[in-house]
């Protein structure tokens, strides 16, 4: 694999796992009624209502309508909200908290493996975010780069989900694309695209 294409599938990838990692996709519905109306499709029929505070799972985003997993429950077909009745900001917060708790990565990994019903994924979505997760890895592993906590918990998460042989298949390409690189170039453009400062 050229180092283009490496880089341009790493781009690619982070963008997916903004939609469905369990921290870039989580929000909590937040609206000024008090409830969010849910439609069958984007701008569709409403079909229910989640109240505010409820956490929620995006699995796609077309304009300002995303198809969603409420954690309680896991419909057979999409339900759809708007995005701007939601709050995505609240991630963080949960991760600071949890990490004052005292639970390490693993800890916490482990109770929002619980908590999140499985969601069906096609192999391609499956293997962007396996190939997200190894970036992640090879960067703290490879490049020596301290994770924060929650990226620690996002590589068990996601790690899971996708499974180890998707995971091995990714962390050789990542280790390909090192040696054609070389370790130093290779890091500080791992380092800015994990980090979310991916340069257009």
């Amino acid at each position: 694999m050229s180092l283009r294409a490496a880089l341009a599938r790493l781009i690619s990838a982070l963008l997916t796992l903004i939609a469905w990692t369990a921290s870039a996709g989580a929000c909590l519905v937040k609206d000024p009624s008090g409830t969010l109306n849910v439609r069958n499709a984007p701008n569709g029929l409403v079909i229910g209502a989640l109240k505010n505070g409820t956490l929620i799972v995006i699995e796609e985003r077309r304009g300002d309508w995303v198809s969603i997993t409420p954690h309680a429950r896991r419909s057979q077909t999409p339900v759809w909200v708007r995005y701007s009745q939601l709050d995505c900001d609240f991630v963080d917060d949960v991760y600071r908290k949890a990490e004052r708790q005292g639970k390490t990565p693993e800890q916490f990994a482990d109770e929002m493996l619980r908590q999140t019903k499985p969601v069906r994924r096609t192999d391609q979505q499956l293997r962007d975010a396996a190939f997200t997760t190894a970036a992640t890895i090879a960067l703290k592993n490879n490049c020596k780069v301290p994770l924060t906590y929650g990226e620690q918990v996002e590589i068990i998460v996601i790690g899971t989900q996708v499974g180890r042989d998707r995971l091995a298949e990714a962390l050789n390409e990542l280790d390909e694309s090192m040696e054609k690189m070389g370790a130093s170039e290779f890091c500080l453009r791992l380092e800015k695209s994990v980090r979310g400062k991916v340069e257009r």
